[in-house]
């Protein structure tokens, strides 16, 4: 059995890429000038981004890095438990991302103006959040 060890270096790497590939948009003209395109491709970027993350501490089992939990309560669980923890967060955050990614195509398509672009995207990730609140860690 591997040891539990806190590291948060996996998740600097996922945070650079994500500002790498929501900002990137900004530099390419084609993009920069149409109406609500730039949001609508953060929109994306960032439910990709997010579903990447909430996975990567699934299969890493580093459940620190949700917020509530410390790194002591996580190193006290299974690795089973750690993972069917991460996974329901997984299962609540993967119909967000699908949602958002559907969005901000038609978003672009659309033409839609910035501002819905960023009430949809701050809406829809706040109410996949808020259904993780129910979601409490196995005992051991």
């Amino acid at each position: 059995m591997k040891e539990y060890k806190k590291s948060y270096t996996g998740f600097l790497i996922i945070l650079l890429l994500y500002l790498i590939a929501a900002f990137f948009p900004i530099f390419i003209p084609a993009i920069h000038d149409r109406p609500g395109a730039v949001t609508a491709w953060m929109c994306f970027a960032t439910a990709v981004f997010v579903f990447i993350t909430v996975f990567y501490i699934y299969k890493s089992e580093k459940l620190y890095l949700f917020s509530g939990v410390t790194y002591e309560q996580a190193a006290k669980l299974s690795p089973e438990q750690r993972r069917n923890y991460a996974y329901l967060h997984v299962k609540k955050f993967l119909p967000a991302t699908v949602i958002l990614i559907a969005y901000s195509v038609l978003a672009y398509i659309a033409k839609l103006p910035d501002a819905v672009n960023i009430v949809v995207l701050c809406f829809v990730l706040v109410a996949a959040a808020f259904s993780t609140m129910k979601i409490k860690m196995d005992k051991e």
